[in-house]
């Protein structure tokens, strides 16, 4: 009889360990699944993309007509520089830009740096209006080779970077002050981040 008592205790011992710990799985349980829901990130990743709009040049004499500027097709404000090269190389003059608002384009090294952030779907000033010094009074290219050119290229290569910026530590660098105005030190800044990664 004592055999069967001490089975019997050992049974409801072990019941009752099944049913406290049962209970206290379930309460934390309940618990966590009651104090958490779920964490959604939203995030997404900021595009920066532009490009070059123009008509296409005409020449009138010793004018090539030609009206560029730079179109942010991104997602985020971002900051535009441009490289103008004009080919073939052997036209004898140099190209002279004109109409180019230098309180908007500031040439530094071989690029032209816009003053200014441009935003989603908006546009830089234009880069120049009509070129001099590559065509002559008959509308002719200036060379001293004895070829009649027929073709040029003015090429403009433009960049763009996001006009806010983050370091390794989670700093920020915008090209907007803090009283949303343009800064072209933190401008500079940026792009010698992105020349200097």
């Amino acid at each position: 009889m004592k055999k069967v008592f001490l089975n019997n205790k050992r049974i409801w011992i072990a019941a009752l360990l099944i049913v406290i710990l049962s209970a206290s799985g379930l309460s934390t349980y309940a618990y966590y699944s009651s104090n958490t829901g779920t964490l959604t990130n939203n995030l997404s990743i900021a595009t920066v993309t532009t490009e070059i709009l123009e008509v296409p040049p005409t020449i009138s004499g010793t004018r090539i007509n030609k009206a560029p500027e730079v179109k942010n097709n991104g997602s985020v404000d971002c900051l535009v520089r441009v490289r103008i090269t004009v080919s073939p190389e052997s036209l004898d003059g140099p190209a002279v830009f004109h109409e180019m608002d230098t309180n908007k384009w500031k040439k530094v090294g071989v690029y032209y740096y816009y003053m200014g952030v441009v935003a989603p779907n908006g546009t830089t000033e234009k880069i120049f209006t009509y070129i001099t010094g590559l065509t002559g009074p008959d509308s002719k290219f200036l060379t001293s080779l004895n070829v009649e050119l027929k073709d040029f290229q003015i090429t403009i290569y433009q960049e763009a970077v996001q006009a806010v910026v983050y370091d390794s530590n989670g700093n920020e660098t915008s090209a907007l002050d803090s009283n949303g105005v343009f800064s072209e030190t933190n401008a500079t800044a940026i792009w010698n981040r992105y020349d200097n990664p």
